[in-house]
């Protein structure tokens, strides 16, 4: 379904309109809650951060057309010349970005470089930080974790909701706001359903059965708060635009095809509203072994997406309280991967260096941390833990690393939830959050 008659069917069912009375303007919530919003964007695939925000360039990296006069300075950081997306949203966020160049990334595998990603473990099965958060702030919510894409493994411990237009359309059904019922018929149908659900859970043996209909029904505790959850969907696709102020590449990817428009827009809505802890965006496929020449609007796109995500979270008025995590699987090589006949290069998996990007609520904005090197072997430079600082007898910044840094800020580093899933921590905890 596509944006204009998606809001074309709000409003036949009288929800866009809701969000053009009394209320005016934005439907900003009266009280937000009083935990940030956690949010992980993953740019699937493997992305190159020589190509944008740790440049390299010269014979050991030969698809790198460009040379030291073409970097950007923009604040501590050193950006490359061939993302317009990357480099714009830099421009524009330079004060709220913490770029951490040289995180070793472990791996070339995308399975585990999407679990490192999303949740600082390489096992299978292991959550990822939005579900294990979701479960432990906010498991009776409607919509307590929204996946867009990635690596979304719950582990059993919370219930997953997927962002799509068709969710929105459910919610829109369930809150009455696009159907014929009364309220009191509504009400008596949810009694219903929901003395059903009791009697096949007292009915059950298996302990994963059982479990599965708890969440069930611990997110239909959370109902009410659909019908202002869609108002306020609503709301963002009517008065805040997919794309402003893009030039250049990025401009041809402004359609509403991004994934990240719809998730953002149901993330922040179930946010504000309180029905909402953490969300998963995503966006890719970076994954180019030839044809690299399509690896930079995938990159682009990413970053209008993020934009998008910003600006709706400020018309809101709650970017102060979003935690962002953004990153990839891995990077890639230096080297070029051979074409084929009928293939341009392109470039293979790389394990020994990637870069995170944290914004928000406990992140020091306009903060540069950690390197790679220059030379053929592109490897993570390890640093001092206290300091900071590049040493050659430090550590190697791990994404396990940054995802104990989110657990302590998000105050459940001692839940028992997320002592049921440690992290391997190489050197002990890196202070990198405030």
């Amino acid at each position: 379904m596509d944006r204009r008659n998606f809001l074309q069917g709000l409003g036949a069912a009288g929800i866009v309109s809701m969000a053009d009375g009394p209320f005016g303007g934005s439907l900003k919530a009266a009280s937000l809650p009083d935990r940030p919003l956690y949010i992980n964007a993953s740019c699937s695939g493997g992305w190159d951060v020589s190509y944008f925000c740790d440049p390299k360039f010269g014979a050991n990296f030969p698809l790198n057309k460009f040379t030291a006069n073409d970097l950007k300075k923009i604040g501590p950081f050193t950006l490359g010349p061939m993302s317009t997306g990357a480099l714009q949203f830099f421009q524009k966020y330079e004060s709220q970005i913490m770029l951490i160049n040289g995180v070793y990334a472990e791996t070339i595998n995308h399975d585990v470089g999407n679990r490192l990603t999303s949740s600082g473990s390489a096992d299978a099965g292991f959550p990822c930080f939005d579900a294990l958060v979701a479960a432990c702030l906010g498991p009776s919510l409607g919509l307590s974790f929204i996946s867009g894409g990635g690596y979304d493994e719950t582990g059993h411990i919370v219930a997953k909701s997927i962002a799509s237009d068709s969710l929105v359309s459910a919610l829109a059904s369930m809150s009455g706001a696009a159907g014929p019922f009364l309220p009191a018929d509504l009400s008596a149908v949810s009694a219903a359903v929901n003395a059903r659900l009791q009697r096949k859970r007292v009915s059950e043996t298996l302990d994963v059965r059982q479990r599965n209909m708890d969440f069930l029904s611990n997110s239909r505790k959370g109902w009410d708060s659909f019908p202002a959850v869609v108002k306020t969907i609503a709301d963002l696709r009517a008065n805040v635009p997919l794309v402003v102020d893009v030039t250049g590449g990025p401009k041809t990817r402004i359609d509403a095809t991004n994934p990240i428009f719809a998730s953002a827009q149901i993330a922040l809505a179930g946010y504000v509203n309180n029905a909402t802890v953490a969300a998963n965006l995503n966006c890719g496929n970076c994954d180019q072994h030839s044809a690299f020449e399509l690896h930079v609007p995938v990159i682009d796109s990413f970053f209008v997406g993020m934009d998008y995500f910003w600006r709706a979270a400020k018309y809101l008025g709650v970017a102060d309280n979003v935690t962002l995590m953004m990153g990839s699987d891995f990077a890639r090589t230096p080297y070029i991967d051979p074409p084929t006949a009928a293939t341009s290069p392109g470039k293979a998996h790389w394990g020994d260096t990637t870069s995170v990007v944290l914004m928000g609520k406990h992140v020091a904005g306009g903060t540069l941390i950690g390197s790679s090197t220059m030379d053929a072997s592109f490897r993570a430079n390890p640093i001092n833990p206290k300091t900071l600082k590049e040493a050659a007898s430090g550590v190697p910044i791990l994404r396990s690393h940054i995802h104990d840094e989110l657990r302590r800020v998000a105050g459940i580093k001692d839940h028992d939830l997320a002592k049921k899933y440690p992290l391997l921590i190489h050197g002990g905890p890196i202070r990198l959050l405030g």
